[in-house]
């Protein structure tokens, strides 16, 4: 199945009711890296998800794609209500910073901490 085919079946199960079908459906996307970037927007969504290992699976998807792309949905996920979340983003951040390039402003944030 092509790239484009497969992000739009698993897009499709990320609304599913039961949240072992979207977990699998948010790793299959973290898989595809770049090529699930369509689905972007649906995963930022699903940082508020019921599930806290949905939740948790969308922030490490986030993390395969391309990281200039991700800016805006991680900076939401910094302010999640979930720990685990906020941990997760920082730590992405943190391993990216250097990924994301001069005009960055979110590894800048002094709350994540300072790169050099």
């Amino acid at each position: 199945m092509a790239d484009e085919a497969r992000v739009g079946v698993l897009l499709e199960r990320l609304s599913d009711a039961d949240a072992r079908v979207r977990l699998d459906a948010v790793e299959a996307l973290g898989a595809l890296r770049d090529e699930a970037l369509p689905a972007l927007d649906a995963l930022t969504l699903l940082l508020d998800d019921p599930d806290g290992e949905v939740r948790l699976a969308a922030v490490h998807a986030l993390g395969s794609m391309d990281p200039r792309e991700t800016e805006d949905a991680l900076k939401w996920a910094l302010q999640s209500d979930d720990y685990r979340v906020q941990l997760a983003v920082h730590a992405l951040i943190q391993g990216t910073a250097r990924t994301r390039g001069p005009d960055s402003t979110l590894w800048r944030d002094p709350a994540i901490g300072r790169f050099e």
